[in-house]
């Protein structure tokens, strides 16, 4: 649990990726609740083109694009996030 009172200085680039998702976080604001959500809308988004293809609404090399195109959407999921603040 985060220390009460205690405040982030984030990364440009993380800010960057945050705001692309709508994300705008105070200085108050912990990375890894911001990261817990980011997983839920990446999740979702996998389980939901999962889905697609599993209703046959595109071929599987179609789907492995997809995934690849959602991965890239996504860049602060592959950085610790520890690594996210100065």
């Amino acid at each position: 649990m985060p220390a009460l009172g205690r405040t982030y200085v984030y990364k440009p680039q993380v800010l960057d990726a945050l705001a692309r998702h709508g994300l705008i976080p105070k200085a108050t604001t912990p990375p890894e609740q911001l990261r817990a959500f980011l997983n839920e809308v990446y999740r979702y988004e996998l389980r939901r083109l999962r889905d697609r293809y599993r209703s046959r609404e595109f071929s599987k090399l179609d789907f492995h694009v997809r995934v690849i195109q959602v991965r890239k959407r996504y860049p602060l999921m592959s950085i610790p996030v520890q690594l996210w603040t100065e």
